[in-house]
């Protein structure tokens, strides 16, 4: 209780991990890496943004925990919307891609040859997919929203915000999760396998029986 540290000690092992996966990220976004994908030439953007979403989430993680340990530590008086700004930056960067998914889904729709050069079909898109993932998007977006509020607002004057509400968007999301599980569990179910019919089976039985005797008696 007596040790007076600044929070950058305890996190110079969060610090040097997320510096090792920057590092491995730089590694992995080279362009034999792209090349050597199945879906070369086809994602967001191609190499360029294959490089640069690659290399941003572990750029953002690093920036955030020094963002953090300013503004804990009191090095500046940083606001929490400033602080929380790689959060910003990864949730707008998120939304280029869905853009994208709404192109090429309304390319499909509009295409009348969707056979690839095998005759096999195209993998596809939909708009089902592309709301799922806004669904998540949005879920995640609230909470880092409502929690910056909170660390904003959170004062003698103002009550701070309900965790409980702050983690609202966390609980409907596992809800529908839920419900959507039990639903393809309860729904898809195994092949039934047909009884064997013992009349077709006795039959056939005497049936052999019966050729025995034809050719017995021959």
């Amino acid at each position: 209780g007596n040790v007076d540290w600044l929070w950058v000690v305890p996190l110079c092992p969060l610090i040097a991990g997320e510096l090792m996966a920057v590092v491995s990220a730089v590694n992995g976004s080279s362009r034999a890496a792209y090349d050597a994908r199945p879906d070369a030439g086809s994602g967001f953007g191609g190499y360029i943004g294959f490089a640069v979403l690659g290399v941003l989430w572990p750029v953002l993680r690093l920036l955030l925990v020094v963002l953090l340990i300013i503004r804990l530590d009191g090095t500046a008086d940083l606001p929490w919307g400033v602080v929380f700004l790689p959060c910003w930056i990864g949730f707008a960067v998120l939304l280029a891609p869905i853009f994208d998914s709404v192109r090429r889904v309304r390319a499909e729709k509009n295409s009348e040859d969707n056979q690839g050069a095998e005759g096999e079909d195209k993998p596809k898109l939909s708009y089902t997919n592309i709301i799922s993932f806004l669904v998540v998007w949005g879920a995640g977006a609230t909470v880092c929203i409502l929690l910056c509020a909170r660390l904003t607002l959170g004062s003698d004057t103002s009550p701070p915000i309900p965790m409980a509400a702050i983690l609202g968007p966390v609980w409907i999301f596992a809800g529908l999760l839920l419900c959507t599980l039990s639903c393809f569990l309860l729904c898809v179910r195994p092949e039934e396998m047909p009884e064997p019919d013992p009349e077709a089976g006795a039959g056939g039985y005497h049936g052999g029986d019966g050729d025995g005797d034809r050719d017995g008696s021959g």
